[in-house]
Order: structure tokens, then C-alpha cells, then sequence
């Protein structure tokens, strides 16, 4: 559990700072049912639509596959 934090504080941090996800505080964010923090990724290019929430772990995949 703990080398999980440690990943999601270091993505987290990444993430907000390429603008990939709206930056909240991660003491706030909601979780899903299996317990996984969600964030809001940015959606600029979908009109209407600012951001899609997911849990921070699909969010990564996102942000893996797209660099």
C-alpha cells in the first residue's frame, strides 16, 4: 500500500504539471469502489466536455500511451 502512494504522489505531481489532470488536492479526491483515488483528466480538445474522471491508475495508462 505504501509503494502505491508513493507511486500515485509522484504521478500526481507529473501529471498536474504537464496539465494532463486538473490539479485538486489529492486529500479530496473521491475513490471508486475497489478504493483507487480518482482524478480528472483534461479533455481540451472535447467540445463541451473539460475533463473525464477516472481512477489514477487508467489515468496513467492514458498519459503512458501518450508520451
Amino acid at each position: 500500500m505504501m509503494n502505491s502512494l508513493l507511486c500515485f504522489e509522484e504521478w500526481f505531481l507529473e501529471a498536474v504539471d504537464n496539465g494532463f489532470i486538473t490539479n485538486e488536492s489529492p486529500f479530496t479526491l473521491p475513490k471508486n469502489i475497489e478504493g483507487d483515488l480518482l482524478v480528472k483528466v483534461n479533455r481540451p480538445n472535447s467540445p463541451g466536455i473539460s475533463y473525464t474522471q477516472m481512477s489514477w491508475i487508467e489515468a496513467r495508462k492514458i498519459m503512458d500511451s501518450d508520451s
